[in-house]
């Protein structure tokens, strides 16, 4: 299990927008093969990027917004 950095954030942020190379994009699928700490980070960063498609979807009343930025605030700082 390697200890994840501020690198591989950057690097499952690069993954999921689809900017590694052909040759970084297979390293990092090697990693995430072999490292179950960093599968569980790519999981997170997927399950905030599903809740924040979700949430451009929803409508909300104006004094809503101010609870749904909390909440989703609150969910993020859960998974770190």
């Amino acid at each position: 299990m390697s200890e994840i950095c501020r690198v591989d954030e950057e690097m499952i942020n690069r993954y999921l927008d689809n900017e590694l190379s052909v040759s970084k994009r297979t390293d990092f699928e090697r990693r995430l093969r072999s490292d179950p700490a960093l599968r569980e980070l790519l999981n997170g960063y997927r399950r905030i990027l599903k809740s924040l498609r979700a949430f451009r979807r929803v409508k909300f009343p104006p004094g809503r917004v101010r609870q749904a930025r909390t909440l989703i605030l609150q969910r993020v700082s859960a998974l770190s």
